[in-house]
């Protein structure tokens, strides 16, 4: 297991922290790598570059599909890439996605 803090005490991270993490999990030959956020806007090219060359590289990405719902449509980015796997939240209480979870095609 690899753990790689790149959001700082205010929640905030930045690519150049992200991408970074995630070239250490390729060079590290991470399997699965799970990003728990998401973001309605696209990341810049070097995250989306990273996550592409973790997943030709045989790395399973799990994301968020986000907390945008209940819309369908709403799943942000990285959930929204077909190379990740977005992960929606599910209520075991009533038996369907929580309400707030994100929708889409993609999760």
């Amino acid at each position: 297991m690899l753990a790689l803090k790149v959001f700082d005490g205010g929640r905030r991270t930045t690519s150049r922290r992200l991408a970074s993490a995630l070239r250490l999990c390729l060079r590290r030959r991470v399997k699965i790598v799970v990003l728990p956020l998401g973001t309605p806007r696209r990341a810049s090219a070097s995250v989306g570059r990273a996550l592409s060359r973790l997943v030709r590289s045989g790395s399973v990405v799990l994301v968020s599909a986000g907390n945008e719902g209940p819309s369908f449509g709403t799943v942000g980015w990285p959930g929204s890439r077909l190379s990740s796997l977005a992960v929606a939240s599910y209520d075991y209480a009533t038996n369907k996605i929580s309400r707030f979870s994100s929708r889409g095609p993609l999760a």
